[in-house]
């Protein structure tokens, strides 16, 4: 009995002792983290991440009569009052009909107004957004899916040339992603993807004539570039946890595996967020968009492996839309690709003259298959196409897409 006693008490102590080891090395390690603190900072700086709500204020003002976004908030306001006179299953058909009947202009006589603001804002040369982020990362801008909607009944609405109706769309979408609020990724994507789909629809039907100045237009269109936005949701991340004792009682809950009474969990998770988004940031630095994507994308699929308590704020925060369908959305990927697929066609139409080569040797490169297209010559036009890259999951939602675009001359 006696030596069972000591047997025990020799694995208590162990035990002790490893509790104690285990503890300090948790410990050791939130300090670690948060003597991080200083040179995130710094670091966090040359990434140009804000740190402070002044530094998201711009440094100059646009004069009213020529700032878009007041534009937009008018055709916002119209959605607002309009949109929910119109039941979804009849909105949809709408939105997705390419001829004009009896019940698109129905739906136009309800929310047609909306045009109007959606064409004065695309005639404006900038957007200066006044976005209220005293929320943090909990809010996001309500206005974008106004822009959105009022865009496909503008679409249908004004008239003009296929090259003015691009070029003008376009400037909406921009207006939009220069905001770098993190939903106006999906935003400007669902705006170029009405606006780049209707194109492939139309091209067989547009004049030859005119292939050369609506290449001209998408010529003028840079890609989406998600780094500012990736700059906004790293402040509003930080911020957010930052300033927690300000947030309500439901968005504090969020919060609820994390400590908030010591000041050396505070620095850690502090820490942990800015390190997280000066990885990103750098790591996209140059590279391909596909890479830019992936690469985020591994960075989080890891946050979520962590069990230490340092990154509990960091792994809460990827839970709400301003991440997943914001910074995180793909979204911005697929209107690139789509972009990038409608130039080299242009190139195609701009350079047969109707008579379509047997081959051709593409020079534009798929940004999900990160390889120029593919050409093939079909019986009544051309078929373009690419394979997803390697470097993605089979699995993965942008391995599954469809890169192929087809041509067919109308005779």
């Amino acid at each position: 009995m006696k030596k069972v006693l000591i047997v025990g008490g020799v694995i208590l102590v162990l035990f002790i002792a490893a509790c104690g080891f285990g503890g300090y090395s948790l410990l050791r390690s939130f300090q670690d983290s948060a003597k991080s603190l200083g040179p995130e900072f710094e670091r966090s700086k040359r990434n140009g991440i804000p740190l402070t709500l002044d530094a998201m204020r711009p440094e100059r003002a646009i004069a009213p009569g020529e700032n878009a976004a007041l534009e937009y908030k008018k055709a916002f306001d119209i959605w607002q009052e309009k949109r929910s006179m119109i039941d979804d299953a009849r909105w949809e058909s709408y939105i997705s009909s390419q001829e004009q009947n009896d019940d698109t202009v129905g739906v136009e006589s309800i929310i047609g107004e909306i045009a109007g603001p959606i064409e004065a804002g695309a005639k404006l040369a900038e957007a200066q957004w006044q976005i209220d982020y005293s929320d943090r990362a909990f809010g996001s801008h309500p206005v974008f899916v106004g822009v959105v909607d009022g865009v496909f009944v503008w679409r249908r609405m004004i008239q003009g040339s296929e090259s003015e109706q691009l070029a003008k769309g376009m400037r909406v979408s921009d207006h939009v992603v220069e905001s770098h609020d993190p939903g106006s990724l999906r935003a400007a994507s669902a705006i170029r993807m009405e606006l780049l789909q209707g194109l492939a629809l139309k091209l067989p039907f547009i004049e030859p004539s005119q292939y050369q100045v609506i290449r001209s237009s998408l010529d003028q269109v840079e890609a989406i570039d998600p780094v500012p936005v990736w700059r906004t949701t790293a402040f509003l991340q930080f911020a957010t946890w930052d300033n927690y004792e300000n947030l309500s009682q439901d968005q504090k809950t969020l919060f609820g595996g994390a400590r908030r009474d010591d000041g050396v969990m505070l620095d850690a998770a502090s820490t942990e967020i800015l390190k997280f988004w000066n990885t990103a940031i750098e790591a996209a630095d140059g590279k391909p968009e596909l890479i830019q994507y992936t690469t985020l994308g591994e960075m989080v699929l890891r946050l979520r492996e962590r069990t230490d308590l340092a990154a509990v704020p960091l792994k809460q925060l990827w839970t709400l839309d301003s991440a997943t369908k914001g910074a995180g959305s793909l979204d911005w990927i697929l209107a690139n690709e789509q972009l990038m697929i409608m130039k080299q066609a242009l190139d195609i139409l701009t350079s047969s003259k109707g008579a379509f080569p047997e081959k051709f040797d593409c020079k534009r490169v798929s940004v999900i298959g990160m390889k120029a297209y593919t050409y093939e010559r079909t019986k009544t036009g051309f078929k373009l196409s690419a394979k997803p890259s390697d470097v993605l999951a089979p699995q993965s939602a942008l391995a599954k897409q469809s890169l192929v675009y087809e041509f067919k001359a109308v005779k």
